[in-house]
């Protein structure tokens, strides 16, 4: 759940990129599994909640 509004970038190992708008308060979900790195695209600092269902 993003706290605030930004940009991500994910990254998986293959080199695949994935961008991502992100709102503060609006849910958001990937497939589960799968390597992945998340890079912050903007330049303004970042903040979300990250929950894993395992």
């Amino acid at each position: 759940m993003p706290v605030t509004d930004g940009h991500t970038n994910v990254i998986t190992p293959d080199g695949t990129v994935t961008s991502s708008q992100l709102r503060a308060g609006e849910s958001y979900a990937r497939p589960a599994g799968g390597e992945h790195e998340v890079v912050n695209a903007a330049t303004v600092p970042l903040a979300f909640v990250e929950i894993e269902l395992k």
